[in-house]
């Protein structure tokens, strides 16, 4: 679909959902493609759907995929001195889907992406549509269990606006060298697009109102929880295991939480998906019997 970020760009479409501008991409409908399974891919802070580019052709191959940058991400319009919520991010969700004509998908969710699938999950019995199997990477289900960077929490706090006008290209690669595994750091031509994603319609000065979904995740963390409960047995997390944010520790909370569901640990960091996009289709292959 997309292998550099200039055909990202060019390949984004445009939808008004809830009257606010978002970039969607979809496998073209041809013949190969129209009786797939729909999978959404959801993707995580502070990036976008191009999170996906490296995983997206293993994923074509067996499935219709669609995605859109979440509003205040990528190339979304990004609103400055909105109230951004994880629950709003659902509802564009849910409304993308009921306007491409689904009512039963995969899910495919990273980061911040894995609380709008909790969201998703908890909404199946009030809606159209159903969801078949949703596969989490690295993010922070259970809201006790996650740990975010010192960075993370003092951009949330009152420091924020104060601190995203000394945020470059640098801090950024140092944060995310932080998050990556020993032995697949970004590279800098990673670092370089993220930073480029990031400042389009000069995103860095929503970021403190962004990162209010951390207490967002409190808030719904109980009908959050037992969503996962009762859908334990559609549930798989594929886990790197060296990320300081939600690795190690998050996986064996969610083994102990949802012993019914499936787990793959990697030798990688916190974007398993950027890190080592084969070993993660592979995991996926046998999750999903492919």
């Amino acid at each position: 679909m997309f292998n550099t970020l200039e055909q990202y760009r060019a390949t984004a479409q445009f939808r008004t959902i809830k009257g606010l501008k978002i970039a969607c991409w979809q496998d073209t409908l041809d013949e190969s493609a129209k009786d797939k399974p729909h999978l959404l891919l959801l993707h995580g802070f502070p990036s976008a759907t191009y999170d996906w580019h490296l995983l997206w052709p293993y994923l074509a191959k067996n499935f219709r995929c669609h995605a859109f940058d979440f509003l205040g991400f990528g190339l979304s319009q990004k609103p400055y001195g909105h109230r951004y919520t994880l629950v709003e991010q659902a509802d564009i969700a849910q409304e993308y889907m009921r306007a491409e004509g689904i009512t039963a998908c995969v899910l495919l969710a990273h980061d911040y992406g894995v609380s709008v699938a909790q969201e998703l999950l908890c909404r199946q019995v009030s809606s159209e549509f159903s969801v078949e199997q949703c596969t989490f990477l690295n993010g922070g289900l259970f809201p006790d269990q996650h740990r975010p960077l010192l960075m993370q929490r003092l951009l949330k706090s009152f420091l924020g606006p104060m601190l995203v006008q000394f945020m470059s290209r640098r801090t950024l690669n140092k944060s995310f060298t932080k998050i990556f595994g020993p032995k697949t750091p970004p590279s800098s031509q990673l670092i370089h697009d993220l930073w480029e994603l990031l400042q389009i319609n000069n995103g860095p000065n929503i970021i403190p109102a962004l990162l209010q979904y951390i207490d967002e995740r409190a808030i719904y963390a109980s009908q959050w929880g037992e969503a996962m409960k009762t859908y334990q047995e559609k549930l798989a997390f594929i886990n790197g295991v060296h990320d300081p944010i939600s690795g190690k520790h998050m996986l064996e909370a969610f083994q102990a939480h949802c012993p019914k569901a499936q787990t793959k640990a990697l030798n990688v960091g916190h974007y398993p998906q950027l890190e080592d996009a084969n070993a993660v289709y592979l995991a996926l292959k046998d999750i999903w019997r492919l």
